[in-house]
């Protein structure tokens, strides 16, 4: 049976985790709340940019470029995986479910795409964490990336891919991260970055738009409208699943402190009413004691 001082320093222990897990849920509030304003504001810009990008793209139907779509028949050999995850833990299943999710999909790659080779680029110590340990090509990796976020690691990231990418060296890109969608739901996802849209999907696209568009006149010309707004699509797209990330591990965590300190103090009410019992069970013994030593006084 533990002792007065064992439960007394256990109750100790346990409010110095509390205060802890309690500030620590106060820190992610915070920043969760503009996290997710961040997150949100950005969404409705992107979708204008894709829907401006893929109008003038179909509009023209002799358009090409290498980053929007590829043959249909070109083999896949080389595919970069872009893995966002979290710098920090105690944020509950956030990294583990991202990393059983991109594990599965890495394990039936060959099923998708035979033959495939993968490469991996790494946002996040605990990506690169998870993955330094297994025998993967390592392409790129980025430390501390949420510590701040910035937009210079958009750039750099995304030039990284996108010259492989040009190059020959990788035939197709796809994004792993955590969405996020609510305060209590974080789920991980994926999109293809490279190509942006396939070849058979944009030929029926275009089909569809065909007759549909008004004729306008583009100055400059609507190729070099395109590219431009091709390179900040690409950016904007990894920039978002960047944004979603954050706003989902700062809700994780919060999840996670909250339940911590909820925990701690359940412990702590138990703690309190085990050192009550034993502490009356202690002065009744005494009593006991001093009653018996003075019975045995009198006789």
């Amino acid at each position: 049976m533990a002792t007065l001082r064992d439960i007394r320093n256990r109750i100790a222990g346990i409010k110095s985790i509390e205060k802890i897990t309690s500030a620590m849920k106060m820190v992610s509030s915070v920043k969760l709340r503009k996290a997710q304003r961040q997150a949100e504001s950005a969404r409705p810009f992107f979708d204008k940019i894709e829907k401006m990008l893929f109008s003038l793209a179909l509009s023209d139907r002799h358009y090409d470029n290498p980053l929007l779509n590829t043959p249909t028949d070109k083999e896949i050999k080389n595919v970069i995986i872009f893995i966002i995850a979290g710098d920090k833990g105690l944020c509950g299943s956030f990294n583990s479910a991202l990393f059983k999710t991109t594990d599965l999909y890495l394990k039936n790659l060959s099923t998708k795409y035979p033959g495939a080779t993968p490469q991996l680029v790494l946002i996040g110590n605990k990506a690169i964490d998870h993955y330094n340990k297994q025998s993967y090509d390592i392409i790129y990796r980025e430390h501390n990336a949420f510590q701040p976020l910035d937009y210079n690691l958009v750039l750099k990231s995304s030039k990284a891919v996108i010259e492989r990418f040009l190059s020959g060296e990788a035939d197709s890109v796809e994004v792993f991260y955590n969405h996020f969608v609510n305060m209590l739901k974080q789920e991980p996802t994926s999109f293809q970055l490279f190509p942006l849209i396939p070849a058979d999907v944009l030929e029926n696209m275009k089909e569809v738009q065909k007759g549909l568009s008004p004729d306008y006149i583009f100055e400059p010309s609507i190729s070099i409208l395109v590219d431009r707004l091709i390179d900040q699509y690409v950016d904007l797209k990894i920039w978002r699943a960047l944004l979603e990330s954050n706003a989902a591990e700062q809700a994780s965590r919060l999840f996670a402190m909250d339940k911590a300190t909820q925990n701690a103090h359940d412990l702590l009410k138990d703690l309190n009413l085990q050192f009550n019992n034993a502490r009356q069970a202690a002065i009744t013994n005494e009593m006991l004691e001093i009653v018996s030593g003075a019975e045995s006084l009198k006789k």
